[in-house]
This record gives C-alpha cells, sequence and structure tokens, in this order.
C-alpha cells in the first residue's frame, strides 16, 4: 500500500484495514489503466500533439509522446 493509505490507517486505526484494502484495489485499477494507455497509444508513440495545458507534458512522457506546445487560454 503507499503512503495515503498508511497515514490514512495510522490517523483512524479502527478504519486501518479498509483503507489499506481500498488502497490496494486503486493501485492494481491504476496498473491496468496504464496498460491499457500504453496499448492504446503504442501505434501514435512518438507522434505530436497540442495539449489543452501544459501539464499534459508529464502524460506524453509516459507514453512516449511529443508534445509540440499547450494552449492554455486563462492562465
Amino acid at each position: 500500500m503507499g503512503p495515503l493509505g498508511e497515514a490514512l490507517a495510522a490517523v483512524d486505526p479502527a478504519g486501518a484495514e479498509g483503507y489499506r484494502r481500498r488502497a490496494a484495489g486503486l493501485a492494481v485499477e491504476l496498473r491496468e489503466l496504464d496498460r491499457e494507455l500504453a496499448a492504446t497509444l503504442a501505434p501514435v508513440r512518438g507522434g505530436t500533439f497540442v495539449a489543452a495545458h501544459p501539464a499534459w507534458i508529464h502524460f506524453a512522457a509516459r507514453y512516449g509522446l511529443v508534445m509540440a506546445g499547450s494552449v492554455e487560454p486563462v492562465p
């Protein structure tokens, strides 16, 4: 389990098992989502796109995409 689940378990020992169980389940779901995204984006790996916000640079780096820039109407 990750740090958030452990922190919640420490603050609320009575609910610790639930926090740990849900954190473990979320970790499984996130790994599956990562695999799905990697498979879906594999055909366009190395492709370039323009994002709506500069934060997408992290997504691009993880999945082998090139962010040419971003269009952020209001910072």
